[in-house]
Order: C-alpha cells, then structure tokens, then sequence
C-alpha cells in the first residue's frame, strides 16, 4: 500500500505537560483518515505540526508526492477559522488569494461550485453562516491544487444540516480533487460513516491507527441486564473480559461463547433482557481502546 503520509515517533510538550508521546501512523493514498479523541487528545497539536505552525520536540514526518517523482508534494489546510476577508464576497476573496496560485477566474469559481457555494453570491463572507465559512475556508485551503487536506474539527459549532452537509463534502472531495483528507472529530457516529481509516488518539499516545474495517471486524457478544451488579460479580467471578458501555450494557472482550455466556447467566440467577453477538461500533471500539476494558 502507497503511504502519502507516514508519522514516526513524534512526541510533543508544552513545558512539563507532554502533549504527544511517541506518535506513529500511516495515511493511504486518496482515503479519508480521521484523527479521533476527546478534547485535549492532542490532535490539533499533531495537525499544527504537520502544516508547520510548531515544531515538534522529536520524530519526524514525510509526506510522500503521488504526483510523479520529483513532484513537489502540497498540503492544504483548514485548522482553526478560515482566514478572509469579511468585506468581501467569496469569489473577491478567491479573486486576492488565487493571484499568489497563477489561478484565473473560471478556476475559482468552479473550486466554489465544488464545496457547494455559489460563486455569483454577492453577499460579504462577514454574513455567511458558519456552515458556509467552513465551506469558504475548504475551498482556500484547495486553491493551491494540494494532494494532501488537513481538516481541524470541521464540523465544529455545525447544526445537523451543516453537519449532514460537511460530511457528504468530505466524502466527495477525494474523487472530485484527487485528494488525500485527514479529519480530526470527537463526533464518532459522523466518523464511523466517512472515514475509510481511524487513527485513535488518547492522552498523547495512539491507541490504533488503521483501517476502520479491520478495527470493527472483532464480533464479541453483548448482553443486557437488568442487574449490572450482579452481572459484575458474575464476570470478576469468571475472570471474563467486558466493558460496560451503558447502564446494564456489557461488551464482552474475552473469547465466550454466547451460548456459554447465557448458561452462566442463568445458573448464577442473572436475568436477561438480550444477549447477541455483534460486531462493535466505532464508538464502542474506541470506548474500549482509551477507557481500557476491564474485568467487571
């Protein structure tokens, strides 16, 4: 498998707080890669050195052209709020900004056609929505034709419709710009339908970095209760794996037999509201990966 980016033992601090700790992931070519964790993860500080904006402490990172050798490889970017200005439509922005790109006017306005704004919209950028500024800075950050998107939480502040949208774009921009996305969001079930590789990130460290197939491949059987409590005694009893992943809820991480599983259950006087062999979500996967699963 070709890599356009490859990650190696990255680590960064901030004082004595480490920020990230020994960082190693691969990106495929032309996939959508999402960087997922709770806020204070470290994803933005991963992102921010990747397009240069802090230097990490060690490690390195190379992103590799898919253009042609000797191709020089280009990154674009949408950290933080898109950068324009507020007085001017989004064709007159692309208009400044696509002079330092060689870009002529029928460049622009299909780049705005393709992240669904309208180019003839007069309207000053200071008055879109902010479902439209985040569409407005994916196209800057395409002006200069990149093989590789870094996008900040994206969808950050959205209401469901702009979520809706900004997921079907992120979607489309691989096929439509021949490029390669990494996306960084704590919104999972979003994730779970647009990503086609994850990259976990918990207290610095990553915790998986791969194929979201791969990862939600492991089938385990779960099992509803009306009495957690003593389905906790029964598995600490049994020395059997499970995360809880709501009330009543167990995930069972040891290798059981459903069949096993309920016949404990019944012999120890343990109803049984379900009990199902499923593969897990990404939400439950990743509930697992960075709480740890435990022997209830």
């Amino acid at each position: 498998m070709a890599f356009e980016l490859n990650v190696e033992n990255v680590s960064k601090s901030f004082g004595k707080h480490n920020v990230l700790s020994d960082i190693n992931l691969s990106v495929p070519k032309q996939c959508v890669y999402a960087l997922l964790g709770v806020n204070g993860a470290g994803k933005s500080t991963l992102m921010k050195g990747l397009v240069n904006l802090l230097k990490f402490d060690s490690g390195s990172f190379a992103f590799t052209s898919a253009r042609g050798k000797g191709a020089a490889h280009k990154v674009g970017s949408l950290i933080e709020s898109p950068k324009y200005y507020p007085s001017l439509s989004a064709e007159e922005n692309l208009s400044y900004f696509g002079t330092l790109f060689g870009l002529e006017r029928q460049d622009y306005r299909k780049l705005l056609m393709s992240v669904g704004l309208d180019p003839s919209l007069a309207r000053p950028v200071k008055n879109y929505s902010l479902g439209m500024k985040q569409r407005f800075g994916l196209a800057v950050a395409l002006m200069g034709d990149p093989e590789f998107l870094i996008l900040d939480e994206p969808t950050n502040g959205l209401d469901p419709q702009g979520v809706v949208e900004m997921r079907q774009l992120i979607q489309e921009l691989p096929k439509i710009h021949d490029v390669t996305i990494m996306v960084s969001s704590h919104i999972l079930s979003e994730m779970q339908s647009v990503a086609s590789h994850v990259g976990i990130l918990d207290k610095g460290h990553i915790r998986y970095s791969g194929e979201l197939g791969a990862l939600l491949a492991d089938e385990k059987v779960m099992v509803d209760t009306p009495e957690p409590d003593l389905m906790r005694k029964w598995l600490a009893d049994k020395q059997i794996v499970a995360s809880e992943v709501g009330w009543g809820s167990f995930w069972v991480q040891s290798e059981v037999e459903l069949s096993d599983i309920i016949f404990g259950l019944a012999s120890y006087g343990i109803p049984i509201d379900a009990a199902y062999v499923k593969s897990p979500s990404l939400e439950e996967k990743f509930f697992e990966l960075t709480t740890g699963a435990q022997a209830c």
